[in-house]
């Protein structure tokens, strides 16, 4: 996607949000490079202004950093007694320091944009929302339905859509986020993590 350079400027971060990012890592997997959450989260003071320069640049050029588009895949079932490859949900586990970054530019730069796209029926993948509310929603809906003078039943259907994700065409996800009021660089930066990087290694 191409950038006006000189009207829209990258998003960047200072110091003192990365250090509180740092500070806010929980206990989680530890990703291919070896390093656990906590060498981040008790050395915050002394990584944030590396990580600042190193997260700032990221965000400016568009561009991931190699090592931390590298992740273990824990392979976990989808049915009870799994038998083919199919039946298995492979969890891309990256670098700490990788799935902190994604989660401070979303909370900081991205958030407003992805959430003015969503309906406001949708309770997934939404800050604050639960299946509990959904619930709650989904049965106001139908007992309102039902006081109804001409009303005598409420059909629902549900649908599951726990596949989906398997099947995201990186194309269609690309128009989507360019037709968005997400900053370019932002635009690009998430493209960019999906770009297979390839090494010659002898």
């Amino acid at each position: 996607m191409e950038i006006d350079s000189i009207t829209i400027k990258a998003p960047q971060f200072s110091i003192t949000q990365v250090k509180n990012a740092l500070l806010k890592i929980r206990k989680t997997a530890t990703g291919p490079d070896e390093i656990p959450f906590w060498v981040w989260k008790e050395n915050a003071d002394v990584f944030a202004p590396v990580m600042t320069k190193i997260w700032n640049e990221s965000l400016s050029t568009s561009t991931w950093p190699i090592s931390w588009k590298i992740a273990h895949i824990d392979p976990l079932p989808k049915v009870e007694n799994p038998k083919e490859y199919c039946e298995f949900r492979g969890i891309n586990v990256t670098p700490v320091i990788g799935r902190c970054f994604e989660r401070t530019v979303y909370h900081y730069h991205s958030k407003r944009s992805f959430e003015a796209e969503l309906s406001s029926s949708q309770f997934a993948y939404r800050i604050g929302g639960c299946s509990t509310d959904a619930l709650i929603k989904l049965q106001y809906m139908y007992l309102k339905a039902l006081e109804e003078p001409n009303c005598d039943a409420v059909r629902l259907i549900a649908m599951d859509f726990s596949k989906a994700f398997d099947n995201v065409k990186h194309a269609k996800l690309s128009e989507k986020l360019k037709s968005s009021s997400m900053n370019p660089y932002l635009v690009n930066w998430y493209l960019n993590f999906l770009k297979i990087e390839f090494e010659d290694r002898e």
